[in-house]
């Protein structure tokens, strides 16, 4: 490659990234300031209720639902899943942060330590409203997850969880784990997820707490 390769590759590098940076920020400006009903509930970080029920839920990844049918329902409102790119991670760990908590952002780093990232997010017109990972919190474990207000009720969780839950399937588990779950019946009826007796609080057992005592 000579020098002026070099430089249009620079030139071309750049403008990429002042195009995601600009996908990522329009978030900001439509209010996405949605809890997550997936994965513990409220979506709620595990770490600010130390007494808060944290039952896991077991998923056979052999029996999923086929997720060809529910891509195409997002492609019809114009929503897309996919992986998120290298470039997009502070973005996306901002997005996480901003709406949800600081754990979960720690959480979603932790995808971009393998290739390709343990983690799929959804967008609409430009603008990020999803988020899943898996394989983050422990390994074989779904979650993170949450999902803007605005964009609830349309099937966008679900795309989510599926996606990532055949990822994991590809990778070679024949189970998953779902952890610290709070709506139970979406799980059941999503994938066929059961609850694990004597799982709570499982893994969210002592974990540290970063308020100091007065």
């Amino acid at each position: 490659m000579d020098r002026q390769d070099n430089e249009k590759y620079r030139i071309e590098s750049i403008l990429l990234y002042r195009f995601t940076v600009k996908i990522f920020l329009t978030t900001k400006q439509v209010g996405a300031t949605g809890r997550s009903p997936y994965r513990r509930g409220d979506g709620k970080d595990a770490t600010s209720e130390g007494n808060a029920e944290m039952t896991d839920m077991l998923v056979r990844l052999y029996e999923l639902p086929d997720l060809c049918d529910y891509i195409k329902k997002m492609e019809q409102i114009g929503v897309r899943v996919r992986r998120p790119n290298v470039w997009e991670k502070p973005l996306l760990m901002d997005w996480v942060k901003e709406h949800f908590s600081l754990s979960w952002a720690l959480e979603c780093e932790t995808a971009f330590a393998v290739r390709p990232p343990s983690c799929f997010i959804a967008v609409k017109d430009d603008v990020l409203i999803g988020f899943a990972c898996y394989d983050c919190t422990r390994l074989n474990f779904f979650g993170p997850t949450g999902v803007a207000d605005y964009a609830m009720g349309k099937g966008v969780g679900t795309v989510l969880l599926l996606s990532c839950l055949n990822a994991m399937k590809d990778g070679g588990y024949a189970y998953g784990i779902i952890g610290g779950i709070g709506p139970a019946e979406f799980y059941a009826k999503a994938v066929g997820a059961i609850i694990i007796e004597g799982s709570s609080p499982g893994i969210y057992e002592r974990l540290i707490n970063i308020h100091e005592k007065t």
